[in-house]
């Protein structure tokens, strides 16, 4: 029965890639190094009971990450329409419109427009953005901003909180 769970999951996860050349399959060792440099690895994460799935090293476009997944971007520019398990975000510019899970945005400056989960901006200085945050917002170092209302917790968020 997992087996035929888990091959649903990534053929759903693989359909929503708007990338033809996205890697969405096996689990991939180059997620699981982003979620241990995270410090996630056995704290929140229980990497025996996740599917890890793969973007690209490009941009990638998900529409949805089903809880118990763990989708890592793996660099480039990526956005995740709605995230309800773990998104990983990597290098780049990374998006999440609704995040019910956890998003760590990773390098450069990461955004999530509806925040119901907890997103962490990451380990850099660059400014992550939420603009509505109802659940957890840990910015990290860097000038971070809840642009329009905040209704949950803020760390290290230097504005609008």
């Amino acid at each position: 029965m997992r087996a035929f769970l888990t091959a649903a999951v990534l053929a759903s996860i693989a359909l929503t890639l708007a990338s033809p050349a996205a890697g969405a399959g096996a689990p991939d060792r180059e997620c699981r190094r982003e979620v241990r440099a995270a410090g996630d690895w056995g704290r929140e994460l229980n990497p025996g009971r996740a599917t890890f799935v793969s973007g690209t090293a490009g941009d990638d476009v998900v529409a949805h990450v089903p809880a118990g997944v763990v989708f890592c971007g793996l660099g480039g520019d990526d956005r995740v329409l709605e995230n309800e398990g773990w998104f990983y975000g990597g290098d780049g510019i990374d998006t999440v419109e609704t995040n019910f899970g956890m998003a760590h945005g990773g390098a450069e400056t990461d955004v999530v427009l509806a925040n119901h989960g907890l997103f962490e901006g990451g380990p850099d200085a660059a400014r992550d953005v939420v603009h509505v945050n109802h659940g957890i917002f840990d910015g990290g170092p860097g000038s971070d901003l809840v642009q329009d209302a905040n209704f949950g917790t803020c760390i290290d968020v230097e504005v609008g909180c």
